[in-house]
């Protein structure tokens, strides 16, 4: 388990199942919300296919043969002073007016 302060983000990883699947997150790359939730592309790419150094995730990678996205949850705070919240707590269109 990783915990990245600086992002507030915590990324779990649990090896590769036997069906060839990520378990958790091993390198989490594209993200998009949808209503609410979360998707999270999985990322499984050993770079030594195409003659680069490995890096810390290519023997993982390598043994990936599912490729899984995630949902999580959305529970995203607003942030005071962008358009979407303010400082008062009103959201939405009341929080961007004059944006």
């Amino acid at each position: 388990m990783v915990f990245d302060c600086s992002r507030g983000v915590m990324v779990l990883f649990g090896g590769i199942d036997r069906d060839g699947s990520p378990r958790g997150l091993l390198f989490p790359a594209s993200l998009v919300q949808v209503g609410g939730f979360i998707y999270v592309t999985n990322l499984a790419l050993d770079l030594r296919g195409f003659g680069l150094a490995q890096t810390l995730d290519s023997q993982w990678a390598a043994q990936v043969t599912q490729h899984t996205i995630a949902r999580i949850r959305a529970r995203i705070p607003p942030v005071p002073g962008l358009c979407g919240s303010d400082d008062h707590g009103r959201e939405g269109k009341e929080a961007c007016r004059g944006h």
